[in-house]
């Protein structure tokens, strides 16, 4: 358990650090929020869906056809009860944010946050298994992430939700694992070297984000204690009894572990600021979330892992 929790510590310490560099770089006026934001949508249209296509690039092989299966019925399931739970949990007549509160709960960063621990972790079958959830939490944002922001129906777009860059990748993904066609070696390396710029271009927006927003204000709002006792604590404990009692392979187990016990996802208030939404309340979720992630999600990880290699 304590190897398990020093590996995922030190790739945790990490991205700390290159968190510590976009504070410094915006500080620093080598970035600023117009960059931040055209790097956000480089992020979300290029290099996660890079990183999810070349996890893809792998020779097919039935059992392991199978755990994506399992992970994708997991990842949608838990997904559902989130979304389920959270109208129970956040009723608007005693919550006033509840709409916020609700998505920062459902919503992980099981991209930039998720892909490193994963590769950490799990190796190239983790980003592979991971990629249920990531894509799971790309339809929902399109679907019921706006939908809940908005309370409009009329700007929910199908296009964008079947056709964004993150499913079209998985697409073509899924194809060419099913298929003995695969990527030639020098064009797979250059996919994969820009799916490697996801975890160091998302700490440097995180880091823009930790840089703009009053930090006090988040220790004083007692809304973000709310959501984050979910999200990082009570959440990853309900799915972890879950994943216990499913009769999946380890991998997936860890995979899907991983990913619902990451922090706040930055696409919550790319989203809400998209569509005029409050986008502040998220932020600070976002930044609180990944700073104390630093240690929940170390201890989380160590503890299923300890739990279910006995």
């Amino acid at each position: 358990m304590l190897a398990y929790m020093l590996i995922a510590g030190y790739q945790v310490a990490l991205m700390f650090l290159e968190m510590l560099l976009g504070i410094l770089l915006f500080r620093r006026g080598m970035i600023d929020e117009a960059f931040t934001k055209k790097l956000s949508n480089f992020l979300l249209s290029i290099t996660t869906p890079a990183a999810i296509f070349a996890s893809y690039q792998r020779p097919f092989d039935p059992e392991t056809g199978v755990a994506l299966l399992e992970s994708f019925i997991l990842a949608a399931a838990f997904s559902a009860l989130l979304i389920i739970g959270t109208k129970l949990l956040f009723p608007k007549k005693r919550f006033p944010d509840a709409q916020a509160q609700s998505l920062c709960v459902i919503f992980t960063n099981c991209g930039a946050i998720g892909i490193p621990l994963l590769t950490a972790l799990v190796g190239s079958t983790g980003v592979f298994l991971g990629s249920s959830l990531m894509v799971i939490i790309s339809i929902l944002q399109w679907t019921y992430g706006v939908l809940t922001i908005t309370q409009d129906s009329r700007y929910i777009s199908i296009k964008k939700t079947l056709l964004n860059p993150g499913t079209i990748c998985f697409y073509l993904g899924v194809a060419l694992f099913l298929s003995p066609v695969k990527l030639p070696p020098l064009l797979f390396d250059a996919v994969n070297a820009i799916g490697s710029m996801n975890t160091p271009l998302g700490m440097l927006i995180l880091g823009s984000y930790i840089a703009q927003t009053n930090f006090k204000s988040c220790l004083e709002d007692r809304r973000i204690y709310v959501a984050l006792s979910f999200r990082l604590l009570i959440i990853p404990v309900i799915i972890l009894g879950l994943l216990t009692l499913a009769p999946v392979d380890l991998a997936v187990k860890m995979a899907l572990m991983i990913g619902f016990a990451s922090p706040c996802s930055m696409g919550i208030p790319m989203f809400a600021q998209m569509f005029g939404g409050d986008y502040l309340f998220p932020s600070k979720c976002v930044v609180l979330s990944t700073l104390l992630s630093i240690v929940t999600l170390p201890v989380t990880l160590s503890i299923a892992n300890a739990l279910w290699t006995l």
